[in-house]
């Protein structure tokens, strides 16, 4: 038989690993539901961010009158921002508009591309 002390002892020893037991699973829920909230506010953070940086555009027609002095090349600088996006503009202004070349006459009509932010 155990000696009152011994019991103490013990009993002692079961309180302090139920203290640590309850001290371990407060650190891992603790670090558990850190994660979930940092997870959670850095994809809202991520997709405001993505949002604000792109502006949607979008592609419209208009028939235009060519005049004196216009070529299909001043048609796509005045509607496109780079030069590598010309090219591109002109060829698919030819396509559009049945062209087998670039040449075009003042009085004529055609149809172009053109991008606008506003949606209509």
């Amino acid at each position: 038989m155990k000696s009152k002390g011994d019991l103490r002892i013990h009993r002692n020893h079961i309180k302090r690993q139920r203290e640590l037991r309850n001290h371990v699973l407060l650190f891992i829920g603790t670090f558990l539901m850190i994660s979930v909230l940092t997870i959670t506010f850095g994809s809202f953070l991520s997709k405001a961010k993505d949002a604000n940086s792109e502006i949607p555009s979008y592609k419209y027609f208009k028939s235009i009158v060519i005049e004196q002095g216009d070529s299909l090349c001043s048609i796509a600088e005045a509607n496109v921002n780079s030069a590598q996006e010309i090219d591109s503009y002109v060829s698919e202004v030819m396509h559009i508009n049945s062209l087998d070349d670039t040449e075009i006459h003042a009085g004529q009509f055609i149809i172009v591309p053109y991008y606008s932010t506003e949606f209509k």
